[in-house]
């Protein structure tokens, strides 16, 4: 699935009903849900590329986006890890003291 694209001189995030809306519009709730489509699904951005962005704001959303993103991709193994451990006990816990 294609999260951030470049078209056309803009760049763009995918919303959730596949649409796509340009970068600078982003805010904190869609954020959150490409970070939730990042750590749930295999994702694709475009390589950031400062000569195909004609607006300076969206050069500067795009690429650190696109940065946090590709790392957070490269990492969700670890953070699933990391959250069923911390889950498991808190399960641990629970179900010793219930018995």
């Amino acid at each position: 699935m294609k999260l951030l694209k470049i078209e056309g001189g803009n760049g763009y995030f995918r919303l959730n009903d596949g649409n796509y809306l340009e970068i600078d519009k982003i805010n904190k709730e869609h954020l959150l849900t490409i970070i939730n489509i990042t750590l749930a699904d295999e994702v694709e951005f475009d390589v950031f590329d400062e000569h195909a962005l004609q607006n300076q704001a969206q050069r500067i959303v795009y690429k650190n986006i696109a940065e946090k993103l590709q790392n957070l991709s490269g990492r969700r193994q670890e953070y699933k890890d990391e959250s069923e451990k911390l889950f498991q006990k808190e399960y641990d816990k629970y179900s010793q003291s219930t018995t």
